[in-house]
């Protein structure tokens, strides 16, 4: 039988695997248009670094809301989005900061607002 921490995990990696394959060509797509000049000097171009504050964003909302991922499961899809729609808003100010010490913020500033608006637009429009 399953234990609570890995059925906890394996739904995260679920939410992660779903947000990676919608979202990340789109991503990708959208910075080599903003910069077709190398974009690698500017981007880690594997998703790591997004998903990596995805994922603690959502830990994040779990702390805060007193809720198990596996919660999400039994709420209604609007209000999933919702959710979502908050980790996503949490994850672009943690992702910036990031960033800054990093010192990889100039262009790179610019393609997380473009792609978090991208993302955020579409969810509106898919979830109305």
């Amino acid at each position: 039988m399953m234990s609570e921490q890995s059925f906890e995990e394996e739904n995260l990696n679920q939410v992660e695997e779903e947000f990676k394959n919608i979202y990340q060509d789109e991503f990708q797509m959208r910075l080599i248009r903003i910069f077709p000049e190398s974009i690698a000097q500017y981007i880690p171009v594997n998703e790591l670094t997004i998903m990596e504050f995805f994922n603690k964003s959502i830990r994040v909302w779990q702390i805060d809301q007193n809720k198990k991922l596996s919660d999400l499961r039994i709420i209604p899809i609007e209000e999933q989005f919702s959710i979502l729609k908050t980790i996503i808003s949490h994850t672009k100010s943690e992702l910036i900061k990031f960033l800054v010490k990093a010192e990889q913020i100039t262009k790179l500033e610019f393609a997380i607002n473009e792609y978090l608006y991208f993302y955020k637009r579409n969810l509106d429009l898919e979830y109305i």
